[in-house]
């Protein structure tokens, strides 16, 4: 009986039926399953994959070139991750109930954070930019009614703030505060249905 098993054929055979299997997994299992999925998924077969696992939407990258994206899932639920082809950490964010939950933070390819932004229920409750040698670029943080429009929005450069915006319930601009690149108050714009009716220039 041992013997039976171990003819060359079969054991070619229950090796090629692996090696398939494995290969079928890679190509159409779940691109979250492992990096290496979703790096073969997104990088290396974009014309074999269906179209429910792609952007509905091309994207063009710097140089002009139409990239192909895989979407997050419908239903998806949990931490989605993306990778750079190189195999570094590209993206990283949870979705909850079909909306973004949490923090969500992007990486450069050189694996320096790029972004961090947080998000409550599908809505960007702050957002802060880094370049690429690690030095923040810029940040705003948000807060909102409890009707759900935007009620503050404060927006920081080089850790300084430099503006501060207030909104009404209604979604109109109440006012609107600038800042020296150092944070020393430049000025505050008062609005009336959206248009500046007041400026005062001190504090």
């Amino acid at each position: 009986m041992i013997k039976k098993l171990l003819n060359p054929l079969i054991v070619c055979s229950l090796i090629f039926l692996i090696f398939f299997s494995m290969t079928i997994h890679l190509m159409y299992g779940s691109c979250q399953s492992s990096k290496w999925h979703y790096i073969i998924q997104n990088y290396y077969m974009e014309e074999q994959l269906p179209e429910w696992m792609l952007m509905n939407r091309m994207v063009y990258n710097s140089t002009g070139t139409k990239v192909i994206k895989i979407a997050v899932y419908e239903h998806y639920e949990g931490v989605w991750n993306e990778w750079y082809r190189n195999g570094n950490i590209k993206y990283s964010g949870t979705w909850k109930n079909k909306k973004t939950e949490g923090k969500h933070i992007a990486w450069y390819i050189n694996e320096v954070k790029e972004s961090v932004t947080a998000y409550n229920s599908g809505k960007p409750v702050s957002l802060i930019y880094w370049e690429e040698n690690g030095e923040e670029l810029q940040s705003w943080f948000k807060t909102y009614h409890k009707n759900g429009t935007k009620k503050e929005i404060k927006t920081m450069m080089d850790g300084n703030v430099s503006s501060i915006e207030e909104w009404d319930e209604n979604g109109s601009i109440v006012s609107k505060k600038y800042f020296e690149y150092g944070g020393e108050f430049i000025k505050k714009e008062y609005f009336k249905n959206n248009v500046v009716f007041k400026t005062e220039t001190e504090e």
